[in-house]
């Protein structure tokens, strides 16, 4: 086989575009967001869907004019960003300021536990605590992400106003009017996480259907052509250019969807700002070059098994597959278990991840798992 002809195959990439130090920063460097909206009647194979997923590649600096809605500043306060493309001005926050996603983030106390002035030091403490620490944060929050889904559905049968519920406004695509129902009715004194319920049910049908079809539209910037994601070195005379995006020749191409709305790269519009579905759990770089993510409704636990690979193979290490079981009864397991494991706070209250010795953190885990029964436990470890 020919140089070119490995080329656009991929193998001599595989899953991480060959990038120089600090190069996913540039503001050419291509990365990828999945924009959801709801489908509003239109033509489809698929009389179920009710999202519309579009996947759209550009520049970090094209990424810098989508602006965030005041609800995603305020989740992402204690993330870090990432520098502007231009060092002489500072815009207001964006999505370019999310990419690469950092993934979850530690407390800074607990951060400050770990890391220490010595450079070798910090090696040592990366490689045994903070990888390890991080990789049982991540089954945790995904695991809550999963009960946050079972509690909007829950909360998705009630009614929104006297004609209809929060499902009849999900599934007609009256999203603006969802919000706004269910902001209104927290004001009024119902339950407050009434508030996310619009969000987790995009992400309860990205669950649903994550595997079953690839996005429905594909966006690219002006300059950016289908071709250069298979030919990623520029051969052929396609632009090169940095990428840290999910290529079309790897294994986590197929649940693309399900990979960026985990990395915190899943957004839907309010207004003329976007808004992030969920915080980061997974890091761009973790999406792109260690995980291929998938759904299975028949099991109860996470699972993670490596992918034999060939030589250089364009491909993810890891195969990740996420739980999504029905959701167990009444007699089984009470919705307010659900709701307390969903919303449980790392820091504090009964079920903190987060090991403390008066205000001092400790390198230790408490409850990564939920405490309850038929709850799934999911796991990239």
């Amino acid at each position: 086989m020919n140089q070119n002809t490995d080329t656009m195959l991929g193998r001599q990439h595989s899953c991480f575009f060959p990038m120089k130090k600090s190069q996913w920063y540039d503001k050419d460097t291509l990365y990828q967001i999945l924009l959801v909206e709801p489908i509003n009647g239109e033509d489809t194979d698929n009389p179920r869907q009710i999202l519309k997923r579009t996947l759209i590649t550009k520049t970090r600096e094209e990424f810098e004019e989508f602006l965030l809605d005041d609800k995603t500043v305020q989740n992402l306060e204690n993330y870090p960003k990432a520098p502007p493309t231009q060092t002489d001005t500072t815009p207001e926050l964006n999505i370019s300021s999310c990419l690469p996603s950092p993934g979850v983030v530690f407390a800074d106390k607990l951060t400050e536990t770990i890391f220490d002035e010595s450079s070798d030091k910090n090696i040592i403490n990366i490689d045994n605590f903070y990888d390890s620490m991080r990789t049982l944060l991540h089954c945790r929050k995904t695991s809550q992400l999963i009960a946050k889904t079972w509690f909007a559905n829950s909360l998705s049968t009630t009614k929104a106003d006297e004609e209809k519920r929060y499902w009849d406004l999900f599934k007609e695509g009256d999203w603006d009017k969802l919000q706004e129902k269910a902001d209104s009715a927290v004001v009024g004194g119902e339950d407050e996480r009434l508030s996310d319920i619009l969000d987790n049910l995009i992400v309860r049908e990205i669950f649903l259907y994550t595997t079953k079809s690839p996005p429905d539209k594909f966006e690219f910037s002006e300059g950016i052509q289908w071709a250069e994601l298979f030919q990623p070195d520029g051969t052929g005379g396609i632009p090169q250019r940095a990428k840290f995006i999910i290529l079309p020749s790897s294994k986590a191409w197929q649940g693309i969807t399900l990979s960026l709305l985990v990395a915190g790269q899943a957004y839907r519009k309010v207004g003329d700002k976007y808004h992030q579905i969920v915080q980061p759990i997974l890091s761009t770089g973790e999406i792109v070059g260690k995980y291929h993510l998938q759904i299975s409704f028949d099991i109860s636990h996470g699972q993670i098994k490596e992918i034999p690979l060939a030589y250089n193979s364009p491909s993810n290490v890891f195969q990740v597959t996420i739980p999504y079981p029905q959701v167990p009864d009444d007699l089984n397991r009470s919705m307010d278990n659900i709701k307390e494991w969903a919303y449980a706070s790392d820091e504090d209250g009964p079920l903190p991840f987060y090991v403390k010795e008066g205000e001092e953190f400790l390198i230790a885990a408490k409850h990564v798992a939920p405490p309850y029964p038929y709850i799934p436990v999911s796991s990239t470890c």
